[in-house]
């Protein structure tokens, strides 16, 4: 999702991705991301690029950070292997006013990337 707002994106089945399984960026805000089933990220095998082959990402993009973004009851896994990547990952720091709860994550280093939290604020 590239400079949305108010989309929902519920009920996908992602699997075996390339890169990233969503990708939330550059100024999407007001946004839902729930109920989806996102496996198998990384398919390129890109360990050191932070920002790619995470389940779903939060990224400015070069325009600006997403807010206002709820992340909540997917099932993120890998069936192969633990995956050196996160589960949520943000490229932010700063409170958005994003939620990200109830999300099922195996298979990841990082379930949810601790900048992602940020994101959330208290």
């Amino acid at each position: 999702m590239y400079d949305t707002t108010g989309t929902t994106v519920t009920a996908n089945n992602i699997l075996s991705a390339q890169s990233n399984g969503i990708a939330i960026v550059a100024g999407t805000r007001n946004t839902t991301v729930s109920d989806n089933y996102i496996a198998d990220t990384n398919g390129e095998n890109d360990i050191n690029t932070p920002e790619s082959g995470n389940a779903i990402l939060l990224d400015w993009n070069g325009l600006s950070d997403p807010q206002n973004i709820t992340i909540t009851s997917n099932v993120i896994s890998s069936s192969t292997a633990v995956i050196s990547k996160s589960g949520v990952y943000s490229t932010s720091k700063t409170n958005h006013n994003n939620q990200i709860s109830c999300n099922s994550i195996s298979g990841y280093t990082y379930e949810v990337n601790w900048y992602a939290l940020l994101t959330c604020g208290e």
